[in-house]
């Protein structure tokens, strides 16, 4: 038979195959030893048809008077259960887990059902969670359960070591955010989906994480007044990721309190606060270790020549943003931007995209074969290139993108000349 360790090791690959796992527990005692604690660590992490099984199982693990009070109107009877099932808990998606209790309320409760009765249920099975699973390492939560958010909170606090919290609450909710902190040593991943900060200041909140690496905000609100005191302090946090969506977020101030560690940058407007043109001088004076910079649908004045590049970018995504290239004011033909475009891109690029839009007084007329300057002046090896540039004068894009093999030759080449109605970007 092999060692535990490498049973262990074996099983550990097979993590997210819940029916090899469960084959695996079947096998002899040494392998149900092994194998379950991992077979158990996630049965929430998707809305699997089964779900409601687990809490089958679950209720094995009651207290005999809350056994009881299931018993009565529910078709299932109590046994002594072989592990402590929940006890091995590491990844929840609340919301997953809320609908496998109400699953096994509607294939197990004898009744007809009542919210009620429901709701008491939930109650006793997070409160089995909160008694029971206290290494949880990452936990999703959706808020439209706003009489849950005390057992939650408390759920939060139990745990041991907490790497990773996502979180979407249509309403300001103080207790649930305040809860992370007990987490704030443990936290490496924090996700932020349609909170308003207005109450509180956010950097002021961040900052007690000292571990997180990868931030991500979506559709947040925040209040300007309360993070300007911010702007000029740096190096509070190691970030390596850090994304915005929609969201008027404090950017100069994250960027601010990240150190050099910073690898990755994606914000998509078009929903934001900042200069745009400081964010691009702030990123590429202090984040000499970017490799990843997204930035999709925002509107500045901007020369792309004149921003200086990070010389370790490898992926770089400039995409449908309304940066207005001024060609006139410049003294500069068009042909002649492309090719010191190309020329001043850093040299390890292995993706870029790149969307241009002339200014409105432009008049000549862009053909296929313009984008050519762009590309015989690339002094790097990539995967994929692309380039639009948008006329709007004439209401069109020309757009080119090729991709490379491991050898730098070329086997794929799309070109094409299409209309362009969409409003401009604001």
């Amino acid at each position: 038979m092999f060692p535990s360790l490498v049973l262990k090791e074996i099983f550990e690959n097979l993590e997210y195959k819940h029916k090899t796992l469960y084959a695996c527990t079947q096998v002899n005692s040494e392998w149900f030893r092994e194998a379950s604690p991992i077979l158990w660590q996630a049965p929430f992490l998707n809305k699997l048809s089964k779900t409601h099984l687990v809490i089958k199982s679950y209720f094995q693990e009651m207290s005999s008077d809350d056994k009881k009070v299931i018993e009565k109107d529910f078709n299932i009877l109590p046994s002594t259960p072989l592990l402590s099932y929940s006890s091995y808990l590491k990844y929840l998606d609340i919301d997953n887990f809320i609908d496998a209790v109400i699953k096994f309320c509607q294939i197990f409760y004898i009744h007809k059902e009542s919210q009620n009765i429901i709701k008491n249920i939930i109650d006793k099975f997070l409160q089995l969670l909160v008694n029971n699973s206290t290494k949880i390492q990452h936990i999703k939560f959706v808020g439209v359960y706003p009489d849950l958010d005390n057992i939650i909170t408390t759920l939060v606090k139990k745990q041991n070591g907490l790497k990773s919290f996502s979180i979407k609450l249509e309403i300001f909710n103080r207790h649930i955010l305040n809860s992370l902190q007990h987490q704030a040593r443990s936290i490496s991943h924090l996700e932020l989906d349609s909170i308003d900060f207005h109450q509180t200041s956010f950097i002021n909140y961040l900052i007690k994480f000292p571990l997180l690496s990868n931030l991500i905000i979506r559709d947040c609100n925040f209040d300007e007044s309360k993070d300007n005191q911010f702007d000029s302090i740096i190096h509070q946090i190691s970030l390596q990721q850090l994304v915005i969506h929609n969201s008027n977020a404090p950017t100069l101030a994250l960027l601010n309190i990240c150190s050099t560690s910073l690898k990755i940058f994606n914000i998509m407007g078009p929903h934001y606060r900042d200069s745009l043109e400081q964010v691009f001088k702030t990123i590429f004076e202090r984040c000499h270790n970017l490799i990843d910079f997204s930035i999709i649908r925002f509107s500045c004045t901007l020369n792309y020549l004149e921003i200086p590049w990070v010389p370790n970018l490898q992926r770089l995504i400039l995409y449908r943003n309304d940066f207005k290239i001024n060609l006139s004011l410049m003294k500069i033909s068009l042909n002649h931007y492309l090719r010191k475009l190309a020329q001043s891109l850093p040299k390890n690029l292995k993706k870029v995209n790149i969307w241009i839009i002339l200014n409105p007084e432009y008049e000549t007329e862009l053909i296929l074969d313009d984008l050519r300057y762009f590309f015989n002046n690339l002094n790097f090896k990539c995967s994929f290139v692309n380039i639009e540039i948008v006329h709007p004068y004439y209401r069109y894009v020309v757009s080119k993108n090729i991709r490379f093999d491991k050898t730098g030759n070329q086997f794929e080449i799309d070109k094409k000349k299409y209309n362009f109605n969409e409003p401009a970007i604001m």
